[in-house]
């Protein structure tokens, strides 16, 4: 290593027995901006998260979740689904009088292109829209008698579920909707586009097909009782993507928007057919992959393979490319850990190493069973996720094309320094692995730690200064203990490296970098327990006689190495180390 002058290597002592290898000239690829988006981070009430969307430059924000399945853009209202008893709530702080003007959705658009980044927005697709601007509920303790639950604030709007809180209540979907088509769906885009610009201009970047359909019966029960099937989900995906191109042939369409690890390969009535089948296979070998009825119908193909045949085959017959980004759902997390708070030393282990699942195909684990092959003798047993290079292969085997997005995921504590360090390996992990998109669910708070790992990639040392936008080779033969990210700034041509001390222990390194002159001095950033409120300029780091470096990592800590680019032939001046300003 030493005769090559690209490569950095962090020598741990011996009672580690890790060597952290990086290398300049190896897999070089570029790092896609919008890995580091997060969901809304925008509020009318708190001019702290706009603030901090400034701050931490975050790029893509998304207009999804529940809701936004049911958002009406000219009446500004959404119905709530079961996340609050499927009751619509108009928003007091919008001018009815002047909508569409100043609704809630575009005055998040407007804080996007005040702050920077793009916007991805959910378009809905079921087929019902409320049908007024005015408080309505859709299973009315009046009219549907009493109910489990009802809003504690509103005694007649109940939860549709029977007193015997098992059985559900049937009811009108004409009660508080109205049904509309896809022309619903590409008015909203034409005005969009109209007044922000088409999506390459700065208007509205990325259109969502809807949001995790394989809930639509539960979570949209009112309005969709059925369990979703494979050829509702690409027939209804296919014409309000035709519908969006139309209005906006410049924007991005994403689908399907799978929820989770079951909703790659089912559908719900594959899921409902196998939970049904509990006495046909035996008792202890009751999944919900036993019987998938539709999968089946559909030569046993995986749902989201067969999903992007169906646009690759319409692409074909008709030259329009539809479906631009294959995008999921990532709660693929160990049981407890997404979402939840700080827990003994075991469980943020597991939080710290779990988050292998998106690329190491050495990495197995029981909540990812194998559900590729259905005649394979390993099917239901636990499989390596691998989640991102599965994305991929599964695009280059069914769409070649189509990019890659993740746009909601979580693995927690975000108020302590294990969800910074979980926070900050999936940031590097997405950049490494080429995926073009990621968008975390559950913004944090501006001083949450977990806010600090967005920072240490974006804007460090609060002038701008970011992470290298070109990623390079980085391995760890322990990346369960010390894991390792490196890229290029191509503003600078400095080298950023990255090292993540996933526990509580010190632990020592040497940094080598062959052809790093003797005294040379680097830039050290960290982030720990020592001060969870700032990302600490530590002392920079002088090379030794040899060019290598020795540092040590706290506990829980991490830890930005900022190489300076070697000097420029002929006395040529540097680089400029101004930070590069967002793209809009």
């Amino acid at each position: 290593m030493r005769g090559a002058a690209s490569v950095l290597v962090l020598v741990a002592p011996l009672c580690f027995a890790q060597t952290l290898v990086v290398d300049r000239d190896r897999d070089r690829h570029p790092i896609n901006p919008n890995i580091y988006g997060i969901n809304f981070y925008w509020s009318a009430r708190d001019t702290a998260a706009g603030t901090a969307a400034r701050e931490l430059r975050v790029t893509a924000r998304r207009w999804g979740g529940n809701n936004t399945s049911r958002y009406h853009w000219s009446f500004d209202v959404s119905n709530l689904d079961a996340d609050w008893f499927f009751e619509v709530l108009p928003d007091n702080r919008t001018d009815a009088s002047k909508l569409p003007e100043g609704s809630s959705f575009n005055r998040m658009m407007d804080h996007v292109v005040e702050t920077g980044g793009i916007m991805i927005s959910t378009m809905p697709i079921m087929g019902w829209m409320p049908k007024a601007r005015q408080r309505m509920c859709s299973f009315s303790v009046q009219k549907y008698g009493p109910q489990c639950r009802t809003d504690p604030y509103w005694s007649d709007c109940g939860d549709g579920r029977k007193p015997d809180c098992r059985t559900n209540i049937e009811n009108d979907p004409y009660d508080t909707n109205v049904p509309v088509d896809e022309e619903f769906g590409a008015e909203w885009v034409r005005y969009l586009a109209a007044k922000y610009g088409p999506a390459n201009r700065g208007g509205v970047a990325v259109w969502s097909l809807d949001n995790e359909p394989i809930w639509w019966s539960g979570t949209h029960r009112d309005i969709h009782p059925q369990p979703q099937e494979y050829d509702e989900t690409f027939e209804k995906g296919m014409r309000w993507a035709k519908a969006i191109k139309s209005a906006d042939p410049t924007a991005l369409v994403t689908g399907p928007v799978s929820a989770g690890w079951e909703s790659f390969y089912f559908s719900l009535k594959d899921c409902n057919a196998g939970w049904r089948s509990r006495g046909v296979n035996g008792g202890a070998d009751w999944q919900y992959w036993n019987n998938p009825v539709d999968r089946r119908e559909h030569d046993g193909k995986a749902f989201v393979p067969w999903y992007l045949e169906q646009f690759r085959k319409y692409e074909e017959e008709n030259g329009q490319r539809l479906l631009d980004v294959l995008d999921l759902h990532a709660y693929i997390a160990p049981e407890g850990i997404p979402f939840s708070k700080r827990g003994d030393e075991e469980k943020e282990s597991l939080r710290l190493t779990s988050t292998r699942v998106f690329w190491d195909p050495e990495y197995r684990a029981k909540w990812t069973p194998d559900l590729d092959d259905l005649a394979s003798p390993d099917y239901g047993k636990p499989a390596a996720a691998a989640l991102i290079p599965r994305m991929k292969r599964w695009v280059a085997d069914h769409y070649p094309g189509t990019q890659t997005a993740i746009t909601e995921y979580h693995w927690g504590a975000s108020e302590s320094i294990t969800g910074a360090l979980a926070q900050a390996d999936l940031l590097g992990i997405f950049g490494r692995e080429g995926l073009d998109i990621a968008t975390l669910w559950d913004p944090p708070a501006p001083t949450d730690p977990l806010a600090f790992a967005f920072r240490l990639f974006r804007n460090y040392d609060g002038q701008g200064s970011a992470f290298g936008d070109v990623s390079l080779y980085a391995a760890s033969p322990d990346p369960d203990t010390l894991s390792v990210f490196a890229a290029e700034r191509t503003a600078d041509k400095a080298l950023t490296v990255l090292v993540i001390n996933k526990t509580p222990a010190e632990r020592s390194a040497r940094l080598e970098l062959a052809g790093l002159g003797a005294g040379s001095l680097l830039e050290q950033w960290r982030y720990s327990e020592a001060d969870l409120a700032r990302i600490e300029r530590a002392d920079d780091v002088r090379a030794s006689d040899d060019g290598s470096i020795e540092t040590t990592a706290p506990g829980y800590s991490l830890t930005l190495f900022v190489v300076p680019a070697p000097p420029p032939p002929n006395g040529e001046p540097a680089a400029s180390h101004a930070p590069r300003r967002q793209n809009r």
